[in-house]
């Protein structure tokens, strides 16, 4: 017992005095540490359709990262180098194969960069019963055949030196690999494709050089046997089936004199399977309903509503060519010769380095502020962009050949309910200002009738909250919405206001 106390003594000394020593030799973290630091991309997380396999991408913050797929009953999993670009995997419909991105690795990636060079990325497809691999170089994207657990489309990048200009052809090869039978066709000039939910169904545009033979194909993977839908000398873009796989529309792009720009047509296609396709092509330049001076937005997708009558999209402001005016050329040309002696007469400003020359003066920036804006200027140049790019929630009614507008200057923002019955207005304008200065959001909100456009005030300086939005009942008739720490609801269709947690014990107010 005396040995053993002793013992004690002697390590109990001796982890006291090699401690702080210990301590003090620990290397202290370093700004240059963190581009080793590892850590799993939570936004690059995925899990196949049954549940059964999780993949996630990881590594440190600079260099080269690793995919992992685990399976979620055991310990089993695989990991994939993917370079030095995170990446999300992609599981077919029945979880037996994944298909994921591998990029170049740092170092190669480094050179490019410095290069001015693009970095290319190749497509992996992992069989998860065996392991065994396919890859295929220079891919832009690519997509599982949706339910159908068959096929994978892969769309190549365009060949190196191939011309990038705003009339060059967009189409490049897509692969469509057989996963079973391990069989590869190509379908050449293809910029956009889409599967429909079956997986039986694929519609892809063609774009090719001169725009010969461009259009909109259907093909039927069970078959092979492809059908045009529409062909033409002109640019289709932005494929949108519907939920059932049974329709689909997107946008078509021509030119016509009269505008500076492409007019936008939006063609529906309906009764895909079973009898012959039934194809509508809708512009409104000639409609007495559709607004004047506005044509088919090119950055909204049209869609079909539930029952396959109605056409959902965004129309936009469309610009129309100055008209040209028939001058002498002499006279002008004499013109532009006075004008240009005229700036080489004026005399300097008299700063020191002023030169007289007109590309030799910078223009300073200028960004005016006006009193009378509603919205403040930081908040003008943030959403530039978006209202350039901003679309009118309209529809159209096939069977009845009615245009609908459902916003307008007024009314912007509509969000279109489920069964696409009722759609609900929000308009901002009498608190605009206000709204900007406290950073709150008080709104009119409107009730929309999709069928004939009637608009109807349900809620007037209404509070929203951080969300923005109000919630439909899945059957498109109701409508939840929340006020002085109370839910309600309101019947559309009588416009009744029921309050929903009165009577409950509960506070709905997060103190």
């Amino acid at each position: 017992m005396k040995h053993f106390t002793k013992f004690f003594f002697v390590l109990f000394l001796a982890v006291t005095v090699w401690s702080p020593v210990l301590a003090q030799e620990k290397p202290a973290m370093h700004w240059k540490n963190i581009a080793d630091w590892h850590y799993i991309r939570t936004n690059n997380n995925s899990l196949s359709p049954d549940g059964q396999w999780l993949a996630w991408s990881s590594g440190p913050t600079e260099g080269d990262l690793t995919l992992t797929v685990k399976y979620t009953r055991n310990a089993t999993s695989y990991s994939f180098s993917i370079g030095v670009i995170s990446t999300t995997a992609q599981f077919s419909e029945d979880g037996r194969y994944v298909a994921f991105r591998e990029s170049m690795k740092d170092k190669d990636a480094k050179a490019a960069r410095k290069a001015k060079k693009p970095l290319t990325t190749k497509l992996q497809l992992v069989s998860l019963v065996d392991t065994a691999k396919v890859a295929f170089e220079r891919i832009n994207n690519f997509s599982f055949s949706g339910e159908n657990p068959n096929w994978l489309a892969v769309g190549l990048s365009a060949a190196e030196g191939a011309s990038r200009g705003e009339n060059s052809p967009r189409g490049t090869d897509l692969l469509l690999y057989h996963m079973e039978s391990k069989t590869t066709y190509n379908v050449g000039n293809v910029s956009e494709y889409s599967f429909n939910k079956g997986g039986n169904l694929l519609a892809y545009i063609v774009d090719a050089q001169g725009q010969n033979g461009n259009g909109i194909w259907i093909r039927d993977m069970e078959t092979g046997i492809t059908t045009p839908v529409d062909v033409d000398k002109a640019q289709y873009k932005r494929i949108r089936w519907n939920d059932e796989g049974s329709a689909f529309a997107l946008l078509k792009a021509t030119k016509d004199e009269a505008y500076a720009g492409d007019i936008y047509h939006v063609i529906g296609v309906r009764q895909i399977k079973g009898a012959p396709f039934s194809k509508v092509n809708y512009m409104g330049l000639e409609d007495a309903d559709f607004p004047a001076g506005k044509g088919i937005s090119e950055h909204a997708p049209p869609y079909w509503s539930e029952d396959l009558n109605t056409l959902f999209f965004g129309i936009a402001d469309l610009e129309k060519k100055p008209e040209s005016k028939t001058t002498d050329s002499a006279s002008t040309d004499s013109t532009k010769t006075d004008r240009a002696n005229q700036i080489a007469s004026r005399p300097s400003s008299g700063r020191p380095g002023a030169s007289n020359s007109n590309s030799d003066q910078t223009l300073p920036d200028m960004i005016i502020w006006n009193w009378q804006d509603t919205r403040l200027q930081s908040a003008q140049q943030v959403q530039e962009n978006r209202d350039k790019n901003f679309s009118y929630a309209a529809a159209y009614h096939v069977d009845s050949d009615q245009f609908v507008p459902l916003a307008d200057q007024d009314m912007r923002s509509v969000s279109i309910g489920p069964k696409q019955i009722y759609a609900i207005g929000y308009d901002y304008r009498p608190y605009e200002v206000e709204n900007n200065l406290s950073g709150q959001s008080h709104v009119d909100v409107y009730l929309i009738e999709i069928e004939t456009g009637k608009k109807t005030l349900l809620l007037e300086n209404h509070f929203q909250n951080a969300s923005r939005t109000m919630a439909f009942a899945p059957n498109g008739q109701h409508l939840a919405y929340y006020k002085d720490g109370t839910y309600y609801s309101i019947d559309l269709k009588s416009r009744q206001h029921h309050a929903l947690t009165t009577n409950v014990n509960a506070s709905f107010v997060n103190a």
